[in-house]
């Protein structure tokens, strides 16, 4: 009898985990249709509380952008069919010389914030790389806003990409021999906000670009989430991606599947590139340069106990390797894992408190490590360890004890700000950097303070902006991840956190500005965007996403919203 009852413990943790898992797979795939997905996705969810950092609000964006774009039967529409449409552009332009195809447009921004509310930032960054001659030239990944440059140390950045017909970019490689030498893989390997084209390569420093050989120009829906670059031999590169393990071995021309799977992360050990290690939910690890890898259970908690892994080296001990693992069943922290045999068995090092709530104590339940997950170990103290999700974590004990380092609330100031949802912590040097749902911030003292170098980025996603008609310098826009922001004469400032929808002026008054959250949560300013009001009243019904409202052309005290 106790057996029989362990075996149906057992059974009814695999079926929970599996559902709970199954519509972040269906997302990834996309082999159902919408209304499938959204099925499960609202099963899951019926019971549970709908709280920040727990990951509705990513599936509700993502919900958002495809109920718009699927077919009335819930199905997605080509992938590929952007592209092929940038390239009829590309021959229309060079077949007609004199064919004028798009206006002059001038940037407005916002490229820096002031700010009034809680959670400042500029657009959300995948990834960061740093010329390894020049630490002055910095590279950075948008998930739709391109790929971006500084040769300043973030003072003033630009773009290369404008002209590419997918703007993701989700790991960027720098050629250690020929710096001059760019891989990127295109695309938003988290949320899937734009496809990938697969990798793409730069000679020039990253001025221009050519597709490789692991080109998904044609009907596709995979993710790229890292690129390395053999430092022994830069000739051979790998490519971790939801359709597996890639490796070309003569500088990105041919490449071929060395291992099936979905793979979000991946690293060689320090100073023997002949060894790498790679995972998604499972954990693999090969010792012929990414040839054939073999899976390592010792140790590593169960695929269908997590939802997904992340890993860490750290030059201070090669020997040394980390695993952060998401839970299945609501994407919180599962538990962190120390290797000290180059990944052959593990040691459980904590299980909490909770690294990937909001909470600054870890005392929340839930996160979404299925949409940000990060991690990264000093190269000088092999015990000091960093772990992303909606905050920034830290510890000096090789993971026994944690303490915050960063928070998501700007008023916060026991805690550096670091804005909210980190996909990527990565040292470059001993420089520490983290890619944010607000831009790019690092820190030059392993912690004690971080600093934010997005300003002139143009990454911001808005969902909606409103003008004044009589003075084209005021302007109000509610965006992703970033809040509401107010423009006057060339002065952008976040005046309401969290995520912006729809904001509108009185054609009567700039002081009265309209602002709003998901699900039509309406409020009025009259003082120009200082202060805001709910003025929601008496409604109680829920409306869309982003719900529309508008002023009445007659008579400005009368709105309309749906």
């Amino acid at each position: 009898m106790k057996k029989s009852i362990q075996i149906l413990f057992i059974l009814i943790i695999l079926i929970s985990s599996v559902f709970a898992q199954k519509w972040v797979d269906m997302i990834e795939k996309k082999d159902v249709n919408l209304y499938e997905i959204q099925k499960e996705f609202y099963e899951y969810w019926k019971d549970k509380k709908h709280e920040k950092g727990k990951g509705w609000k990513q599936f509700k964006r993502w919900e958002y952008f495809w109920q718009k774009r699927v077919f009335p039967t819930g199905e997605f529409p080509a992938p590929d069919i952007t592209a092929k449409e940038f390239l009829k552009y590309k021959e229309q332009k060079n077949n007609f010389k004199n064919l004028k195809v798009r206006s002059n447009w001038t940037p407005m921004g916002p490229f820096s914030w002031n700010t009034i509310s809680y959670n400042p930032g500029i657009g959300r960054i995948n990834c960061s790389a740093v010329h390894p001659d020049d630490p002055d030239i910095i590279f950075v990944g948008a998930p739709s806003g391109g790929f971006w440059k500084t040769t300043d140390s973030g003072l003033i950045w630009t773009t290369t990409t404008d002209d590419l017909p997918v703007l993701g970019v989700s790991s960027i490689a720098i050629d250690p021999l020929h710096p001059d030498t760019i891989y990127i893989a295109s695309g938003d390997g988290d949320a899937g906000d734009t496809y990938s084209l697969g990798v793409m390569k730069s000679t020039d420093g990253g001025d221009t670009w050519t597709s490789t050989g692991l080109d998904w120009s044609n009907y596709t829906s995979r993710r790229i989430s890292k690129i390395l670059i053999n430092p022994n031999n830069t000739n051979i590169i790998l490519a971790a991606t939801s359709d597996g393990i890639y490796k070309s071995v003569n500088g990105g021309d041919d490449w071929t599947k060395a291992q099936s799977g979905n793979f979000k992360d991946m690293e060689f050990k320090p100073e023997d590139p002949t060894v790498v290690y790679a995972c998604g939910t499972y954990l693999y690890k090969s010792i012929d340069s990414g040839d054939d890898f073999s899976r390592i259970t010792n140790g590593i908690p169960a695929s269908t106990s997590v939802n997904r892994l992340a890993l860490a080296v750290t030059d201070a001990n090669p020997e040394f390797l980390y695993i952060v693992a998401g839970d299945v069943s609501n994407s919180s922290f599962y538990g962190f894992y120390r290797s000290t045999d180059s990944g052959e068995s593990f040691t459980e090092m904590a299980t909490s408190p909770n690294l990937l709530g909001y909470e600054i104590n870890g005392s929340d339940d839930g996160g979404q490590s299925w949409y940000d997950l990060a991690i990264a170990a000093s190269p000088i103290d092999s015990n000091e360890v960093y772990v992303g999700g909606v905050n920034i974590w830290k510890t000096l004990d090789g993971g026994t004890t944690w303490n915050i380092n960063t928070h998501w609330y700007y008023y916060t100031n026991s805690y550096p700000y670091v804005h909210a949802d980190i996909h990527d912590l990565i040292f470059h040097g001993s420089v520490l950097y983290a890619g944010t749902d607000g831009g790019i911030f690092r820190t030059n003292n392993y912690g004690s303070d971080w600093q934010d170098i997005s300003a002139g980025l143009a990454t911001t996603q808005f969902y909606r902006f409103g003008l004044y008609p009589a003075n084209a310098n005021v302007m109000i826009g509610g965006t992703q991840d970033n809040g509401t922001n107010r423009y006057n004469s060339g002065i952008w400032t976040h005046v309401i956190g969290g995520d912006g929808m729809e904001a509108i002026i009185d054609y009567s008054s700039q002081s009265i500005m309209y602002a709003s959250y998901y699900y039509g949560a309406i409020m009025r300013s009259m003082n120009g965007g200082y202060n805001f009001i709910s003025i929601n009243n008496n409604i109680t019904e829920t409306g869309d996403w982003v719900t529309p409202f508008v002023i009445d052309p007659l008579d400005p005290q009368t709105l309309y919203a749906g």
